[in-house]
Order: C-alpha cells, then sequence, then structure tokens
C-alpha cells in the first residue's frame, strides 16, 4: 500500500518513511482542524472543497469571499466571528510580502504587534493590507 499525506492524500514517496504528511503545512492544518473536533473524513472533505475551489487572486483579495466558498462545509464548534471587512484592502501573502519588501517574518510579526499594519487571518492563512505597509514605509521614511 502508498503511504499517502493525511491532509491531501497525495504521495509521501521519497520522504522519511515515518512521514505522514507531505508538508509542514499540511501538518498544522490538519491539526487545527483535529482541535476543533472534526474527524479525519470532514478534515479531507473540507480540504477538498478549498481545493476543488481554487482559491484565485479575487477570492484572496477578498476575505469574505473565501468564507462563502465554505459556507456549505460543516460548521466548527467554538470558533470565533471574524470582524467584518468594510473597505476590501489589497492583500498579499505573508510570503509573498516576505519576498516583494525583502522584510523577515519577524519583523512582519513585530510591525503587526506594534500596530503599524494590519494582518489577516483566513482559515490558517496570514495575509496583510500592501496599502497599510506602503504608508508604513513611507511615512517612517520621511522621520
Amino acid at each position: 500500500m502508498e503511504r499517502e499525506c493525511r491532509l491531501c492524500r497525495g504521495s509521501l514517496e521519497g520522504l522519511r518513511v515515518d512521514a505522514t504528511f507531505c508538508t509542514i503545512n499540511h501538518r498544522s492544518l490538519y491539526h487545527k482542524w483535529k482541535s476543533k473536533g472534526l474527524n479525519d473524513n470532514d478534515i479531507h472533505f473540507r480540504y477538498s472543497e478549498i481545493k476543488s475551489k481554487s482559491l484565485t487572486e479575487h477570492t484572496i483579495a477578498n476575505p469574505l469571499k473565501i468564507k462563502e466558498t465554505l459556507k456549505d462545509t460543516k460548521p466548527i464548534k467554538n470558533i470565533n466571528k471574524p470582524q467584518p471587512v468594510t473597505k476590501s484592502p489589497h492583500l498579499k501573502t505573508q510570503q509573498l510580502v516576505i519576498k516583494d519588501y525583502g522584510i523577515s517574518r519577524t519583523t512582519l510579526f513585530r510591525w503587526h504587534k506594534k500596530g503599524l499594519i494590519k494582518q489577516y487571518k483566513v482559515d490558517g492563512l496570514v495575509f496583510y493590507d500592501v496599502d497599510g505597509i506602503n504608508n508604513m514605509i513611507t511615512s517612517n521614511q520621511t522621520s
């Protein structure tokens, strides 16, 4: 029997013998959903739904669109309701911001903790408001 990832059910060929996930992100997402009380079948179904809806650029630009995409999935108990976004900011993933601006993840986290930039978390993914980052950078360059 071929070994497969517990989340995406993809092949684990070429990975360590004791590997159960193909990426660390799959491991994190799996355990996040497991801690919320979902069983393996529900977790795989939810992951398949997300992948089949293929989160395109317009979906990533609007976090509320992702919520609409997942509205048919089984509700999770004890989840915090996200604050509604009144203005649709231009969002980029954490990895893209790090790459585009040439900064570290620690720097992004520090700026967020200081309240200099806004951070949005959607289903385990972290997004940043690019306009806020640009405004923060230009205002700090002049002072």
